[in-house]
């Protein structure tokens, strides 16, 4: 039995959240005014950064944005939004059906001191980083990371 393309995609999209579990980093997720909007009306779409599903509101910035979409039965739409603000986008759902929502980050970089990294590497369990670090006699240098965010 085949799957349709919407089922398969979703099932695609279910599959890379269920890894994305697997990486250690702070949560980042999109949340909806409302998961089943009518067609016609416009959803607001709030950006969190936190753990656990506790967090903080990521105002739209786009410098950042490299895709903000919604995709449903008639293909994709762009999301807008304005610069600085929460929700971070809103988009008009004009049919009936399954839409998906995906958001994509240009990269960053951050750093921290090197206490705060070697602490920040005990709690998040990266013991193999740490032990890396110290084969390497980085253990006073800064952590440093360039990241992204998907949703």
């Amino acid at each position: 039995m085949s799957l349709g393309r919407p089922l398969r995609s979703l099932v695609v999209v279910l599959a890379f959240a269920a890894l994305a579990r697997l990486a250690v980093a702070h949560d980042f997720w999109v949340h909806p005014s409302t998961y089943r909007p009518a067609a016609g009306t416009d959803l607001d779409l709030t950006l969190y950064v936190g753990h656990q599903f506790e967090g903080e509101a990521y105002a739209r910035n786009p410098r950042h944005v490299v895709s903000f979409v919604m995709v449903g039965p008639k293909g994709k739409t762009e999301i807008g939004g304005d610069e600085g603000q929460t929700p971070a986008g809103r988009v008009r759902v004009t049919e009936k059906g399954l839409h998906v929502i995906g958001y994509r980050s240009s990269r960053s970089r951050s750093e921290l001191e090197a206490q705060a990294f070697e602490d920040y590497l005990t709690h998040e369990g990266l013991e193999h980083v740490k032990r890396a670090r110290a084969d390497r006699g980085e253990t006073d240098q800064p952590g440093r990371e360039v990241f992204s965010r998907c949703a």
